[in-house]
């Protein structure tokens, strides 16, 4: 923490030393003013580097960001690979096809994520599997799923940002329960978000939460227009956006 206030405070040394001699100068009216103006400068200059340095680490961060995400998509890649060499190696051929559906399936979805019209609600939707890598993340899209503004999207992007956080407080004492299938779909002026949980053994999870955390999370959503309900059994949620 003190490291950090110094990295804060350093662009505007020069600045607080000035306002130092400001203080203490002896020359009356005329020192005031030449300390004045070199005050001004000397901020000016401070809140520009300042500004820099926060850009380039923003960046910086950033770009590291991405270069881990597409390392995760070719190590993915890779494992697409590895499974059908397998396949075939093994005389399992029947499976190949199969995979392969599955993974142009997978595609589609990624597509349809990214023909929404704000491009942060795809790239967080894109990346859900990077924030979260305790968890396998499918992401299932309704055909030509669009909402009709994007006020909306901004909307959907807040409730998302809103919503899994809280789900991860709420399982994480469950380390089986690591898939997780999102749905997106559209119905009259409504915007549908389902998200259910999978343990290891690919049973479905029931989100047996206590009630003033679910209720915690309606009061969350409904800033952005979204009511949240459990689906069927308390196995999965259901979030409502009125558009």
């Amino acid at each position: 923490m003190g490291q950090g206030l110094i990295e804060i405070v350093k662009p505007f040394s020069p600045t607080i030393i000035i306002l130092i001699g400001w203080l203490l100068q002896p020359f009356g009216p005329v020192g005031a003013g030449f300390f004045f103006l070199a005050a001004m400068i000397t901020l000016g200059g401070g809140i520009y580097f300042s500004h820099k340095k926060q850009t380039e680490k923003a960046l910086l961060n950033e770009a590291e960001r991405i270069k881990q995400i597409l390392s995760r998509q070719r190590h993915d890649f890779l494992n697409h690979i590895q499974v059908l060499m397998g396949y075939q190696t093994m005389k399992k051929s029947e499976r190949i096809i199969p995979y392969l559906q599955k993974l142009v399936k997978e595609a589609l979805n990624e597509r349809a994520v990214c023909e929404l019209h704000y491009p942060p609600l795809t790239v967080t939707l894109l990346t859900l599997a990077h924030r979260y890598r305790q968890w396998e993340i499918r992401i299932q899209v309704e055909n030509q799923f669009q909402l009709p503004g994007q006020r909306d999207e901004q909307h959907l992007l807040c409730i998302l940002e809103e919503v899994f956080p809280w789900l991860e407080k709420q399982v994480q004492e469950h380390d089986d329960w690591n898939q997780v299938q999102i749905g997106l779909s559209r119905e009259g002026q409504q915007a549908i978000l389902t998200i259910e949980m999978f343990s290891d053994d690919g049973s479905l999870v029931t989100f047996d939460f206590p009630s003033h955390e679910w209720e915690q999370l309606r009061n969350h959503i409904s800033r952005w227009k979204g009511e949240s309900f459990p689906l069927h059994d308390h196995k999965g949620i259901k979030i409502v956006q009125n558009l």
